[in-house]
């Protein structure tokens, strides 16, 4: 079954018993991973029992079917209890192996697909949708709004108060990516202790001091030259970024935000103007002029596959374990060279 967006928190909260897989998926990779934790830590709170999870690839279902099915009915004598079978990086070639593991029953076990952008007519996608025993999630890029929206229920969590401005510019320093924001605005508790100290509020000033923008501006800087198509630039801007302690993900995350951005102004109707569209969906951080100049510069059929080189890098810095950089710099100067 589908989960209609209105629904996904609800059914997260609390996933129907019959329900015994999750498909996630969409460009929104972080999104599909902090949805992917939250179903297992609710069969599994320790995400470090290797008993009661079991981590899979897409790549080693496909190579060994029967794998999925071995682990989902397989009972620790160590850790008793449910366990969690935790599919990533899956795509079409393996949509029978699930079908199959949920016909034949997985007993108290749960799987959680994740993968990265399927199509309406994607195998895996229309057999899951299809299943009596099976939900998917459409996780799609977040907004400003969204990331905003994210922040403040993060800081109110902690019991931190911040404005709505200041919430902003700590998103736009982070990037696209929902679980780096996260993973830093999480740090505020160790810098406001965990005592009931009153007020605990974040201030403009505090958080330029705690985030700071470094990498906002090397990120944007990076972008602007991307989208200019400024090969040598987008080369000189990394290399510093590097030396600098740059973090690679971000920029490409920021750089994908802003090729979607740019993709959704190019498609805009005649009564829309493409920059205040490109604004809504996340161009942050560059002039109006530098925005028009980079909408000259591309094409639609360019702006997809450079989106889809910046997916597979954004992806690839999260799961290989290989190094960012130079996963990040291939990947960046190949987008910039698609710019007309």
């Amino acid at each position: 079954m589908k989960v209609p967006g209105r629904d996904v928190e609800r059914f997260v909260a609390a996933p129907p018993a019959a329900v015994k897989a999750v498909l996630l998926f969409g460009e929104n990779a972080g999104l599909s991973r902090e949805i992917a934790e939250r179903l297992a830590r609710r069969i599994v709170p320790d995400l470090g029992s290797k008993d009661r999870l079991v981590e899979l690839t897409g790549d080693q279902l496909r190579k060994d079917p029967a794998r999925l099915l071995d682990e989902a009915s397989q009972i620790s004598m160590f850790a008793p209890g449910p366990k969690v079978v935790w599919v990533k990086d899956a795509t079409d070639s393996v949509s029978e192996t699930i079908v199959s593991a949920l016909d034949t029953g997985v007993g108290d076990s749960f799987i959680i697909i994740e993968s990265g952008e399927l199509t309406a007519r994607s195998a895996l996608r229309t057999a899951l949708e299809g299943h009596n025993k099976a939900a998917v999630i459409a996780n799609y890029e977040d907004t400003p709004e969204t990331l905003v929206g994210l922040a403040d229920d993060i800081v109110r969590a902690l019991r931190i108060t911040a404005a709505k401005d200041v919430l902003s510019s700590i998103v736009a320093s982070t990037g696209s990516d929902r679980r780096i924001l996260r993973k830093e605005l999480e740090k505020l508790e160790v810098f406001f202790g965990t005592q009931d100290a009153s007020p605990r509020e974040l201030t403009a000033s505090l958080a330029t001091e705690l985030f700071g923008n470094s990498g906002s501006v090397e990120a944007n800087d990076v972008v602007a030259a991307l989208g200019l198509g400024d090969v040598v630039g987008v080369a000189t801007l990394l290399e510093k970024a590097e030396e600098t302690g740059g973090q690679p993900g971000q920029i490409v995350s920021t750089a994908l935000r802003t090729l979607h951005a740019l993709l959704a102004a190019s498609a805009t109707g005649s009564g829309d103007d493409p920059l205040t569209v490109a604004r809504s969906r996340g161009l942050w951080g560059q002039p109006d002029t530098v925005i028009r100049a980079m909408l000259r510069c591309w094409a639609k059929d360019k702006l997809l596959v450079a989106t889809r080189l910046l997916a597979q890098a954004e992806a690839d810095t999260r799961t290989t374990g290989l190094p960012e950089w130079p996963i990040a710099a291939r990947a960046l100067l190949h987008a910039t060279r698609l710019a007309n």
